[in-house]
């Protein structure tokens, strides 16, 4: 693959009608020729130029100028022969090009300038041509570019520089080339420098450098001579990029719930880097309890639960990419109350039983607490006491441990009460009309107890000349037969009910004279009989509950009065 360039060419005119040759070579197929024909064709009464590859087999492609062929004017004209294509350049531009699949063998008979060297179907160039040119690559769109620019100058000159190197940027460990196109008259020799010194073995219009690394980064020109003179071209920076590595692992790490987890890690490589981290392997998005999520150092707040597993780190910039080792965070929970122990009231003599209900990281551990004192033995979630006495009472509370902490109960108050018992029973009595009758009654047991006083089995209410039915005394005033009955005293508190003995009230009656005796006149001598009539009632409450009534009688008899 080639250019084909003839730096000037000029038409002069009076040609013969159609194909003119300017380069011309062919293989040793002598039908339709293999090989190629830069020269000028006739479209209608316009003359273009053409540039006509063909193959072995017949195949052809061809392509022709915009530019309309004008005599008595210079033009450059440039045919490239690509691996896969084939271009047509007017005074430095690009005017046609076209796709090549086919190959092509030049053979080994003579190049032609102006002429096809066929009699049989030549049409010879009518103009004239300098500094005609074949190359052994393709030129690139800038080299030809500045061979135009290069003008009257033409290219039998001192070296001159055509196509500048160009900086770039390698990932370190990759090759790196720079190319320079250079013109000028033959012999040109080419001197690379690397920060100004000069690169042994860099003598050619190529520099390659193969697993370049960071110490390769710097600036590229090259020194372009001939016997004319030289020229230094314009320097060319190349950046060796490092990819990203890790010099420190994020660490794993335990938090309990409400803690904060923070997870470092630190990187090298060539800047920028880009840091983004994951959990089980999606990435994390800074908000909320989430801050760093594109830094090197992850912070998480309030953790809790959902956020244990695994993270990474990736690092990455313009030339790779990696990923850290996994860092677990593992979330621990405090021991916490889900369930408070409840505080009762209890009869003396009965079991106890304070539970409590908790939440944590295993293995929890529990001390049971009475008064502020621990309790031997009391390690387990429910506290049993048997037999339990008013000693007993108190304020209980548990301690929950785990290795993450611990937690005490709210207090459960234990309270343990003696039932009521009558320990000094009432007493009956008797009372007279309009007197105060007074029963009392002494009990026992733990507060607050409660008394109230019954009248033949039925409780009695406060009122009247009756007072004192809630309390240990009960006081009648101003007694009526109709009190006379069974009294007795309900005590009771919260955990039990004692009833005393019944103590009777009887209602006596003094004695009054109902029938006075009466006044007599006897003869002396004989006998006197005086006769009074009383009477006595007494109401008292029998086992039937009826009311016995004696009436009582007397009479006198003095005796015989003696006689004088």
């Amino acid at each position: 693959m080639g250019t084909f360039q003839s730096s000037g060419f000029r038409g002069l005119g009076g040609s013969a009608p159609g194909e003119q040759y300017i380069v011309f070579k062919q293989n040793s197929r002598s039908g339709n020729f293999e090989g190629f024909d830069l020269g000028k064709s006739r479209v209608g009464s316009s003359d273009y130029f053409r540039f006509l590859v063909t193959s072995a087999s017949g195949q052809s492609a061809e392509i022709r100028s915009a530019t309309a062929v004008a005599t008595g004017v210079w033009y450059h004209v440039t045919g490239v022969r690509g691996t896969t294509f084939t271009q047509l350049y007017v005074n430095g531009q690009l005017e046609r090009q076209t796709n090549v699949v086919f190959a092509q063998d030049y053979g080994s008979l003579p190049l032609f300038f102006g002429t096809s060297g066929q009699t049989s179907w030549d049409h010879k160039f009518n103009g004239t041509l300098d500094e005609v040119s074949l190359y052994d690559h393709a030129l690139a769109s800038n080299e030809i570019a500045a061979i135009y620019a290069a003008g009257a100058a033409g290219k039998c000159s001192s070296a001159r520089i055509l196509a500048q190197p160009q900086g770039q940027s390698v990932a370190a460990g990759a090759t790196a080339s720079f190319t320079v196109a250079a013109s000028g008259q033959a012999p040109l020799s080419y001197q690379w420098l690397f920060n100004s010194t000069n690169i042994p073995n860099g003598t050619s219009t190529n520099l390659t450098l193969t697993n370049v690394q960071v110490s390769a980064a710097g600036n590229y020109n090259v020194v372009v001579s001939n016997s004319l003179g030289s020229a230094t071209s314009a320097v060319a920076v190349l950046n060796v990029l490092a990819p990203p590595a890790f010099s420190s692992q994020p660490a794993s790490r335990t938090n309990s719930t409400g803690s904060t987890a923070i997870f470092t890690a630190t990187a090298t490589g060539s800047a920028p880097l880009n840091y983004r981290w994951q959990l089980n392997g999606l990435g994390l998005t800074n908000g909320g309890r989430i801050s760093g999520a594109t830094s090197n150092n992850l912070a998480i707040t309030n953790v809790q639960t959902s956020d244990a597993g695994p993270y990474t780190l990736v690092v990455s910039n313009a030339v790779g990419m990696v990923t850290s080792a996994l860092a677990s965070l593992t979330v621990v929970v405090p021991p916490s109350i889900t369930s408070q122990p409840q505080g009762q009231t209890l009869r003396a003599g009965t079991n106890a039983a304070l539970t409590v209900l908790a939440s944590g990281t295993a293995p929890l551990s529990y001390q049971w607490r009475s008064n502020s004192a621990n309790i031997a033995g009391a390690t387990s979630a429910s506290l049993n006491l048997t037999n339990v006495q008013p000693a007993n009472s108190g304020n209980y509370t548990v301690v929950v441990t785990n290795a993450f902490g611990s937690v005490t109960s709210a207090v459960a108050v234990l309270t343990v009460l003696v039932p009521p018992a009558i320990a000094a029973q009432p007493v009956s009595r008797t009372n007279t009309s309009g007197s105060t009758a007074t029963f009392s009654a002494t009990a026992t047991g733990s507060a607050s107890l409660s008394y109230q006083w019954q009248f033949n089995g039925m409780n009695m209410a406060n009122g009247g000349h009756i007072n004192g039915v809630l309390l240990d005394t009960l006081t009648i005033t101003n007694v009526q037969p109709g009190d006379a009955g069974g009294f007795r005293l309900i005590v009771s508190n919260a955990v039990g009910v004692a009833t005393s003995a019944v103590a009777t009230l009887t209602f006596a009656v003094p004695p009054a004279i109902t029938i006075q005796p009466s006044n007599l006149s006897v003869v002396a001598g004989t006998d006197v009989v005086f006769t009074v009539t009383a009477s006595e009632r007494r109401h008292s409450l029998t086992n039937g509950g009826a009311i016995a009534l004696t009436w009582p009688t007397a009479s006198i008899y003095p005796g015989p009065h003696p006689r004088r």
